[in-house]
């Protein structure tokens, strides 16, 4: 049982990760703690492969170097560590759009500069 407490590690941290970010709102940058218990997994397993090698200890080394990268992998690429799609912030000039209005005729953006508008956008089911 204690040959699969790396791999265990890993994915717990893992878990973790995704626990905390989804069910606490808990996002960060850079998820030291998460990753840290991770690469506590896989040097415990490595550890005990060295002090005694077996094919049990071989096999949840492997597992814990394949599931620390791929965990690692996902972080950086598609979680809060990833590059995002390119979004307006604070302070940009609204992106030009032209939309058809209620009267017919098409409503252009660019048209009321220099005007305050309030735009809604809404999901509606007709």
């Amino acid at each position: 049982m204690r040959t699969l407490l790396g791999p265990l590690l890993v994915v717990a941290g893992f878990l973790a990760y995704f626990a905390a970010a989804m069910s606490l709102a808990l996002f960060q940058r850079v998820p030291w703690g998460f990753l840290l218990v991770m690469a506590g997994g896989l040097t415990l397993s490595l550890l005990r492969l060295v002090r005694g090698p077996s094919v049990g200890r071989a096999t949840a080394a492997v597992a814990s170097v394949v599931l620390c990268g791929f965990a690692g992998w996902y972080l950086f690429s598609y979680s809060m560590l990833g590059v995002r799609e390119d979004r307006p912030r604070v302070g940009d000039p609204f992106p030009s759009f032209a939309l058809a209005a209620s009267d017919g005729s098409t409503f252009r953006l660019e048209d009321a500069r220099e005007r305050y508008l309030m735009l809604l956008f809404y999901r509606g089911d007709w």
